[in-house]
């Protein structure tokens, strides 16, 4: 099924105008994390030391990023439910649709902290810290607490922390951007089906939590919770794609959404 998923994803992007999907492992010495040698930066790949149960941190602009996640990886997609810190685990199906919608403060699906999907996933899981929320890719809202675990604890967070890799999706401003934080699913592939074959390009990078000097071992502080940890891999993730953290919120988001489709 995994396979059949993979296959479907990639010739979803070719009709969409994907021909390529450039990718690339970060470079560690541009983002100031290591003085790494030659040697280990070229023995480094996209998706290197990416497995069954590791947690894929991802800025969210649009539904070809559940495509191409899928192509690449054939992950277990989760909602995070905002202001919880907890997550849902959804199928592809479900994720693409949801790439549609604005993120709801609620889920109907048991939600669960992050740490009991690790155990249990047969692949590695995707998550949109961001709260689901899309943007245009100029910008990083604030990330959903997601490495504790209810009640505050930080129980297993060091297991969970070991296993993190951070995927950023930007688009070449010269070519036609698929972000779509305000479209609908009729308009969005309406869009894009009326681009030129070629002409939609989206770059792709990955970076294990591996090559973040002392991420691996940083302790989650039970009183202020995951955020140094995770704003460490906000801004980390930010420089990557060389934009800019924002003080907004997927609350943000989902009010301003409600605003721009009532004026419509």
């Amino acid at each position: 099924m995994r396979i059949t998923d993979s296959i479907f994803a990639r010739l979803a992007l070719l009709f969409l105008g994907f021909l390529t999907l450039p990718t690339k492992y970060a470079h560690l010495r541009r983002l100031r994390l290591t003085a790494a040698s030659k040697r280990v930066q070229n023995n480094v790949y996209f998706g290197w030391g990416v497995g069954r149960g590791d947690i894929l941190l991802c800025n969210f602009s649009s539904f070809v990023q559940i495509l191409a996640l899928t192509y690449w990886f054939s992950p277990t997609f989760t909602a995070v439910v905002p202001g919880k810190g907890t997550v849902a685990k959804v199928s592809l199906t479900s994720a693409f649709w949801r790439s549609f919608s604005t993120p709801s403060m609620e889920t109907n699906q048991q939600a669960v902290p992050l740490q009991k999907l690790v155990k249990s996933s047969d692949g590695p899981i995707v998550v949109f810290p961001e709260g689901g929320a899309r943007t245009n890719g100029k910008g990083l809202l604030q990330f959903e607490p997601i490495l504790t675990s209810e009640g505050g604890s930080c129980k297993s967070v060091s297991f969970l922390t070991a296993r993190i890799h951070l995927l950023t999706f930007t688009f070449p401003a010269q070519m036609k951007s698929p972000a779509q934080p305000m479209g609908r699913f009729l308009s969005e592939l309406l869009r894009m089906g009326i681009n030129l074959q070629g002409l939609m390009k989206m770059e792709t990078q990955s970076l294990s939590s591996n090559h973040i000097p002392g991420f691996r071992d940083q302790a989650v502080d039970p009183q202020n919770g995951d955020e140094d940890k995770l704003g460490c891999a906000r801004d980390i993730m930010a420089r990557m794609m060389g934009i800019k953290t924002l003080e907004l919120a997927v609350q943000d988001y989902i009010e301003f959404h409600k605003y721009y489709h009532s004026l419509k």
